[in-house]
C-alpha cells in the first residue's frame, strides 16, 4: 500500500480511500460522485466512497460508548479505515487513517508509523470500516496493481511478462 497525504484540510477521507484503492489523491478527488469533504467524515459516506473507488462492498462498525484506544486495539490482517478522535466524549479533533496490521497510514503525516510509535496512538477509535469480503478485496487489489503495472510498461514500450489472464478469485 502506498502512503497518500491529504491535500485539503478535511481531505483525510479522500486520502484514506486513495490508499485503500491504490489510487492517487487526485484520482479520488476528481470523482463526480464525491460528496462534500465534511460529509466524508461520516462512516456511511466514507463506505460509499470506498465502494465507488474499490468496487468492493464495505461495512462499518461504530463504537458508541466504549471507544477503544488505538494502541490497545487488535486489528485484522487486512487494511481497514479507522476514524480517530482526540477524546472519548466531546472531541475537538478527528480524522480517518488506514491501519494495516501494525502500520498506521495517517494522511496528515509524511510517512507511516508502527502503532507503538504513532503520535496519536492514545486517540480513540469511533468507527472502523472494512471490506465485507477481505479475500475478494485483496484479490481485486492485486488485479488492479497488475493492470496498472501492465499499463505503465506498455506506455514505456517494454514487454509484459506477467500473467495474461486475470487472476482467479478464491474464497467466494
Amino acid at each position: 500500500m502506498k502512503h497518500v497525504i491529504k491535500q485539503e484540510w478535511m481531505g483525510c477521507a479522500v486520502a484514506t480511500a486513495a490508499m485503500l484503492a491504490d489510487l492517487t489523491y487526485e484520482e479520488v478527488a476528481a470523482r463526480p460522485s464525491l460528496p462534500d469533504l465534511a460529509r466524508t467524515r461520516w462512516p456511511k459516506e466514507l463506505c460509499a466512497l470506498l465502494e465507488g473507488v474499490t468496487g468492493s462492498a464495505w461495512r462499518v462498525s461504530t463504537f458508541w460508548f466504549r471507544r477503544p484506544v488505538l494502541a490497545r486495539f487488535s486489528f485484522p490482517e487486512w487494511p481497514v479505515a479507522v476514524f480517530l478522535q482526540d477524546a472519548p466524549f466531546r472531541p475537538r479533533l478527528g480524522q480517518w487513517v488506514v491501519v494495516k496490521r501494525n502500520l498506521v497510514h495517517d494522511p496528515g503525516e509524511r510517512l507511516a508509523y508502527t502503532v507503538s510509535k504513532y503520535p496519536l496512538r492514545e486517540w480513540r477509535i469511533t468507527a472502523l470500516a472494512q471490506p465485507h469480503r477481505p479475500a475478494v478485496f485483496a484479490g481485486e487489489q492485486a488485479r488492479r496493481r497488475i493492470a496498472r503495472a501492465r499499463q505503465v510498461l506498455q506506455l514505456e514500450g517494454l514487454p509484459w511478462s506477467g500473467p495474461t489472464q486475470p487472476l482467479r478469485q478464491t474464497g467466494q
